[in-house]
């Protein structure tokens, strides 16, 4: 039971009592009113404390107040993030967007940028990825040099086939990180089917998870029919070479970008994927300190 908030505390993020319950690692709590017990008694041991409906590890009360500091920033980052999405619904062979990272769990600062995955039509990974920048670049959206603050940070495209994450899972330990990731992913718009079959290929991340809910898309307008006409006209030989050639222009700049970098980078026709600095070994081995800690 402790071992999902200490997970959460590596992130300094407390979690409300419903979130502790419903995000719990591989504890099949029979009930609501069985899980207050554990809480409770795990309380009047000193191991934690409960502020308000908040929990925390003890000695971490702080981090409740700070929690309750971030809405603003969170509220104001959403905001923009749907924006984005109006401005995506736009763009051909989009399937779906959503907010991951830290907007995604709660945690942004002033300073964050937004961090999004797309999910790009089979077949069109690399022209997809070129109109999304191209896109968000004219409207002033996107994360470049030193215009971080509430950008969009375009890090990770994939495509339906390459929709299980697992398959970028690390191999040296528990990669508990990549399955809050998916499961904290918040959909800003999508397609029909697409993030249904997103959450049917990443059931394995929602089974190690009590209740993880599984969100529906924040925008539920449909797409604008300019942009099937577009899809139609880019459907067949005349988008086959747009892929070709977008494809050849950003292989070579971006070299030997995956090289020696494991899951960190992936460079495929499938999944576009550039988290150079990924911490997921790091948060592991943090999530590890704490669970001895605790003694969970």
């Amino acid at each position: 039971m402790l071992r999902t908030l200490a997970f959460f505390d590596v992130f300094d993020h407390p979690l409300s009592l419903y979130e502790w319950y419903a995000w719990s690692l591989r504890d099949a709590w029979r009930s609501w009113g069985a899980f207050r017990d554990a809480v409770d008694a795990l309380e009047c041991e000193g191991r934690i404390r409960v502020i308000d409906g908040m929990a925390a590890l003890a000695g971490r009360e702080r981090l409740i107040e700070a929690r309750r500091a971030r809405q603003a920033v969170i509220a104001r980052n959403m905001k923009r993030a749907m924006g984005v999405a109006r401005l995506l619904q736009w763009v051909p062979f989009v399937e779906f967007a959503a907010v991951c990272n830290r907007l995604s769990v709660g945690h942004p600062h002033e300073e964050s940028d937004i961090d999004v995955v797309i999910m790009i039509r089979d077949g069109r990974l690399w022209f997809g990825r070129l109109l999304v920048t191209a896109f968000l670049h004219l409207a002033g959206l996107r994360r470049h040099g030193n215009r971080i603050a509430r950008r969009v940070c375009l890090s990770f495209y994939l495509t339906p086939r390459a929709a299980d994450l697992q398959t970028i899972a690390l191999r040296d330990c528990d990669d508990v990180y990549l399955r809050y990731w998916v499961a904290h992913i918040i959909p800003l718009f999508a397609r029909a089917g697409a993030l249904e079959d997103f959450w049917r290929a990443n059931e394995w991340a929602h089974h190690a998870l009590h209740q993880a809910p599984r969100p529906a898309p924040l925008l539920r307008r449909r797409a604008p029919i300019a942009v099937f006409v577009a899809e139609w006209l880019l459907g067949g030989w005349v988008g086959n070479v747009c892929e070709r050639a977008s494809r050849a222009v950003q292989l070579r700049r971006m070299g030997n970008a995956a090289a020696g970098r494991g899951t960190a980078v992936v460079i495929s026709d499938a999944m576009l994927k550039f988290h150079e600095n990924d911490r997921r070994q790091w948060y592991a081995e943090q999530w590890e300190e704490r669970v001895r800690a605790v003694g969970a």
